[in-house]
């Protein structure tokens, strides 16, 4: 099956944000007091695109606000070691538990004039929609999109709040190219970011030269 076409919804990280962020989640703000909540996408049209398995598995879909990054595969193994009860390596719990219980989150404004934090688990919505890709990727007749109560409210994607460095390239990340690979080759000691110029030596950036052609 792995020579098939998987399913990525995932929306594009940007390497200048140094909050964390969310590639397969969404955000949803109720107008009306409601808690906010943060959740699988579902299976929306315009998302869905099709890749190979390897890209797919390696592709970032997490990053924590020290900017440790996670793919599917770290994803998937962490819950399969930690809810499922086998051994797990310490290092890898270490990483996730910034992501799961150290998030920033996100602050409604209620009609009372108070305000609340939300700061959710990032990682169990992240599997669930995982799931959602793959089920999708092997039945086109799958279907799954998140119930949402029929109250106003605004849905917003990836991370809620920006924080870029000042000294951030100030070209949109929003195109055609796919999230990074964890395994994406290194400048420096550095992973190359999205806006760094290819080290393939083109003289274009990254996210327009081997990133495209992977």
């Amino acid at each position: 099956m792995k020579a098939g076409t998987f399913i990525d919804t995932a929306i594009p990280l940007d390497d200048r944000n140094k909050m964390e962020q969310s590639a397969l989640l969404e955000t949803v703000m109720f107008m009306d007091g409601t808690p906010p909540r943060t959740q699988a996408f579902g299976m929306r049209g315009p998302e869905l695109r099709g890749t190979t398995f390897d890209n797919w598995w390696d592709g970032v879909v997490l990053i924590d606000r020290n900017g440790a990054e996670f793919s599917r595969k770290d994803v998937c193994i962490y819950l399969a070691n930690k809810e499922g009860g086998a051994h797990v390596d310490p290092k890898l719990d270490t990483q996730f538990d910034s992501i799961r219980n150290q998030t920033s989150g996100t602050v409604t404004q209620l009609p009372s004039g108070k305000t609340m934090i939300h700061s959710p688990d990032l990682v169990l919505p992240t599997m669930r929609q995982i799931a959602a890709e793959l089920l999708y990727s092997l039945d086109s007749d799958y279907s799954y999109q998140p119930p949402i109560p029929n109250v106003p409210h605004a849905r917003c994607s990836g991370a809620s709040v920006m924080e870029v460095a000042p000294d951030a390239d100030e070209s949109s990340v929003f195109d055609d190219a796919p999230n990074l690979p964890k395994s994406r080759p290194q400048i420096n000691g550095k992973n190359i970011g999205r806006n760094d110029l290819c080290h393939c030596g083109s003289g274009k950036k990254y996210k327009k030269c081997c990133l495209m052609n992977r």
